[in-house]
């Protein structure tokens, strides 16, 4: 992102898809957390992370 703009005032906004391969979703809440532990530490303060974390059952359709 820094390559492509570093511009005062510009927005860095990371959108992130996260499909667990858990098919029944019994890790679910797991995952969620561990994955909102390390997010918290290995952001770098200038980008935004957008999680999308979708539910179990769920299957992406193109």
């Amino acid at each position: 992102m820094n390559a492509f703009s570093q511009a005062a005032g510009v927005r860095k906004i990371a959108y992130v898809i996260v499909n667990f391969d858990d098919r029944l979703g019994e890790y679910a809440d797991r995952y969620r957390a561990q994955i909102d532990e390390r997010h918290s530490k290995i952001t770098p303060p200038d980008i935004e992370v957008e999680l999308d974390i979708k539910p179990a059952f769920y299957t992406a359709m193109s």
